[in-house]
C-alpha cells in the first residue's frame, strides 16, 4: 500500500515561486498534493527550476486523488527552458477534479497526464494555456473526460494531444497555433 496523504487541504492565494531542488523531487513543484478535496484557488506560481506548477496524485496507484478544485490561478515560467516543465499535472490516478479559469504561460505543456489511462470523470475547462513549448492540453488516457472551451495560443506543437480516451466530451476550444483543435 502508498503512503496515506492528507486529505481536504485548501491552498488560496498564496505567492510561490523560486521552488528548486537537485533533482525532480516534490522541491521542485509548486504545490504537490497527493489526497482528495484538495482545493488550489487564486494562486501565483512562477520559477520552479524543474518539475510542474501544480500536481495532482501520487507516485502511486494505490493513492487516489479525488474531488479536487484548482481554479484560478496564474502559473508561468514554470521549468523554463527545462524539457518537461508543466503547468498542471495529474500524476497517476486522479478521479473527479475539475481544472478552470487558469491562466498557463511559458511551460512545456499547459495541462498534462501521466496516468496512462487510469484518470476518471475529469473537467478541464475554461482555462487559457499561452505560449507553450508543446501541447497546451496533453492526455493519455482515461474515461469521461470533460474538455470544454479553453483557449490554446500559440502552442509549440499541437495544441492538443487526447489519446487513448473513453467517453471524452471535447468541444468549445479556440486554438491559434498551425492546427485547428
Amino acid at each position: 500500500a502508498g503512503t496515506p496523504q492528507p486529505d481536504h487541504n485548501e491552498y488560496s492565494y498564496n505567492l510561490v515561486h523560486d521552488c528548486a531542488s537537485a533533482g525532480y523531487g516534490p522541491g521542485n513543484n509548486g504545490f504537490y498534493l497527493g489526497g482528495t478535496d484538495d482545493i488550489v484557488r487564486g494562486n501565483v506560481i512562477y520559477n520552479t527550476e524543474r518539475g510542474f506548477g501544480i500536481r495532482l496524485g501520487s507516485s502511486t496507484i494505490t493513492n487516489i486523488n479525488a474531488n479536487s478544485i484548482i481554479e484560478g490561478n496564474h502559473l508561468y515560467r514554470v521549468a523554463a527552458g527545462a524539457a518537461g516543465g508543466r503547468g498542471i499535472i495529474f500524476n497517476i490516478v486522479v478521479n473527479d477534479a475539475q481544472v478552470f479559469n487558469n491562466l498557463v504561460v511559458g511551460t512545456t505543456l499547459g495541462f498534462s497526464t501521466l496516468s496512462g489511462g487510469l484518470d476518471q470523470r475529469n473537467k478541464v475547462y475554461n482555462n487559457t494555456f499561452y505560449n507553450t513549448s508543446s501541447q497546451g492540453i496533453y492526455i493519455d488516457g482515461g474515461t469521461d473526460w470533460q474538455i470544454k472551451n479553453n483557449l490554446i495560443i500559440e502552442a509549440g506543437s499541437d495544441s492538443t494531444s487526447i489519446t487513448g480516451t473513453t467517453g471524452t466530451t471535447y468541444g468549445g476550444n479556440i486554438c491559434k497555433t498551425a492546427d485547428t483543435g
